[in-house]
């Protein structure tokens, strides 16, 4: 093989992985955001600190799949653990959404904050945010699956190309 094979077929591979490249920086970026959510667990420990446990291991599981699509030349990959990682971190946003109508609940979910206007805003604000993400995020999971991605049609050009 050539070195002009070699990368060629590196590009290829390349431009594969980056497919999900939104995944793999949204992903990590959650990841930090649940590892921090448990943090503030810590000096409390109550119930629910198992929302942060669990989307942290659902997460390492999810940013291991995507770890592994590296050298996958495949059109239609279903995306099995980041798709169960975002369907239930959008759970999580909507959990802590309804927390915000009862105190007691949003004390026990964010056990730093008071249960004042300012910080549920700060929730609803940043959940809001999050939801609308994940929506999107879900969708192109979706046009993954099925082939219809963007990066994947510009990726069929470029092999015709070469």
């Amino acid at each position: 093989m050539t070195k002009q094979d070699r990368k060629k077929q590196t590009t290829i591979k390349n431009m594969y992985f980056n497919r999900y490249l939104i995944f793999r920086y949204y992903l990590a970026g959650l990841f930090f955001c649940n590892l921090y959510w448990l943090y503030m667990h810590l000096p409390v420990l109550n119930f629910s600190i198992i929302f942060p446990g669990i989307m942290l291991v659902i997460s390492l599981g999810a940013l291991i799949e995507q770890v592994r699509l590296y050298g996958n030349l495949t059109a239609k990959v279903p995306l099995k653990m980041t798709n169960l990682f975002i369907k239930c971190q959008f759970l999580c946003c909507i959990v802590a959404l309804i927390s915000v109508f009862f105190n007691q609940f949003f004390v026990m979910l964010f056990p730093i904050l008071i249960a004042n206007t300012l910080a549920k805003q700060l929730i609803v604000g940043i959940n809001m945010i999050n939801v609308i993400i994940l929506y999107c995020l879900n969708k192109r999971i979706t046009k993954i699956k099925q082939a219809e991605d963007k990066p994947y049609k510009r990726l069929q050009q470029l092999m015709n190309y070469l």
